[in-house]
């Protein structure tokens, strides 16, 4: 609702009225572009008034400066499990796709983190490329992307990043500082990953070298996206980006900062067309 800048969830326990507002504290409102929401802390009682604590809900949400795309994501970091939540994308209109040539798009990356074995929630932030080539494969075109850059952000919007770094470090017996960024995400390249209707699936991955500099797979998930607007042409003084892309990308890993902990990382992306 940008009326009054809130999002309405419904299908969640213990999240008051449904409606998440910005957050209050100015603690993290948003990721790079991204607006995050948050659920109420407390609801009351509907006959005596008396405050009920409610459970924490977190929400991204994105829409693209044209408006043709947008996502949102839903994580809740008030179970032991992974909890409830959930996550939608869309294009608002049609998906012209060229049949020849390549293409490549870029924009930023945000991601909700919750978890089993640990009831918490984390923010995630990042860059990422998308290069599509319309010529081959064959059985439907090919797509590479990469999410760099990765920072890894408390609920309070501290930077953790490092306390992931080390912990990697440790249990790989690799030597102290020698990461120096997040494992970069990656798109398992293959035939079938668009169909005609402009839309993507695939694996995504993440490695990270052992002591002996052997690649060790650290993320495994999903990685799902669809095409918007016109990629056949791109003129900007007349309107024309080149088209849009727009999905979610959706990894779980084992938690190196403790034992028996698995986290969940799921992001959304809204990328443009890239000029030199």
């Amino acid at each position: 609702n940008d009326g009054d800048d809130t999002f309405t969830v419904d299908n969640l326990a213990f999240d008051g009225d449904n409606t998440y507002n910005r957050d209050t504290a100015n603690l993290v409102q948003d990721l790079g572009p991204f607006k995050v929401y948050e659920g109420p802390e407390t609801a009351p009682d509907a006959l005596t008034g008396a405050q009920i604590q409610q459970f924490l809900h977190r929400a991204i949400y994105g829409v693209s400066a044209s408006g043709a795309t947008e996502f949102s994501i839903v994580r809740t970091g008030s179970y032991v499990d992974y909890g409830f939540g959930g996550f939608v994308f869309k294009r608002n209109g049609g998906v012209v796709m060229p049949t020849t040539g390549q293409a490549a798009y870029n924009g930023q990356y945000a991601a909700l983190r919750d978890f089993q074995g640990r009831a918490a929630i984390e923010y995630a932030l990042g860059n990422m490329s998308m290069d599509i080539d319309f010529n081959d494969f064959n059985q439907g075109d090919a797509v590479r992307a990469r999410v760099t850059g990765r920072q890894i952000l408390n609920v309070n919007g501290d930077d953790i990043t490092d306390n992931v770094l080390r912990a990697l470090e440790t249990k790989g017996d690799l030597p102290e500082n020698s990461l120096i960024a997040l494992p970069t995400l990656q798109i398992k390249v293959g035939p079938g990953m668009i169909n005609d209707k402009g839309e993507i699936n695939g694996e995504a991955i993440s490695d990270v070298l052992d002591a002996e500099g052997v690649a060790q797979q650290y993320e495994t998930g999903k990685f799902y996206a669809v095409l918007s607007g016109d990629h056949t042409q791109y003129d900007t003084a007349n309107g024309l980006n080149g088209g849009e892309v727009v999905g979610v990308i959706v990894v779980t890993a084992e938690d190196p900062r403790y034992d028996n902990v698995t986290v969940r990382e799921t992001g959304g992306f809204i990328l443009n067309r890239t000029a030199p």
